[in-house]
């Protein structure tokens, strides 16, 4: 019985701590702010992360052709994500000064979200088909695992 008693006051003290962490996760650590998200190193990195794909893929002059709508579609994407990224500061930037949003309003705009960066996934699949046709097996897995990491429904390190 004591084990027990123990085991439930531990997980309680722990659901605690991390339900606290989980709150302030994106409040800047000495302020209390929300965190600031320098959109132009996530464009950086998703520029870095693209070339380092195509130099991987080593593509020759019938595929190097196909790349270019593959890239583009994969940077529109990018910009999608850093738009929605922007607005989430502006949002938590004037949360002080703006009334609590209902639940209606908060359905819309997540849908609202999913349908752009749906359109963006589609548009990246529609510029990666003709292009993927082409490539030999290993190149077939580079490709996919960049369009995969930089379409996925959460970003990586912002969460969102």
């Amino acid at each position: 019985m004591k084990k027990l008693v123990i085991a439930i006051i531990a997980a309680a003290t722990i659901s605690g701590f991390s339900a606290a962490a989980h709150a302030q996760r994106h409040l800047h650590p000495h302020r209390g702010q929300p965190a600031h998200i320098d959109t132009g190193k996530l464009t950086t990195a998703a520029e870095a992360r693209i070339a380092a794909t195509h130099a991987a893929l080593r593509l020759d002059a019938d595929q190097e052709k196909l790349w270019q709508p593959v890239a583009s579609a994969l940077r529109d994407f990018t910009e999608v994500r850093i738009g929605r990224v922007n607005a989430r500061m502006d949002a938590a930037r004037n949360n002080n000064n703006t009334p609590a949003v209902d639940r209606e309003t908060l359905r819309r705009q997540r849908a609202d979200n999913a349908a752009a960066a749906s359109e963006a996934r589609a548009k990246v699949a529609d510029a990666a088909g003709p292009l993927y046709k082409t490539l030999n097996p290993g190149q077939k897995h580079l490709l996919s695992s960049l369009i995969r990491r930089e379409t996925a429904w959460r970003h990586p390190v912002l969460g969102m």
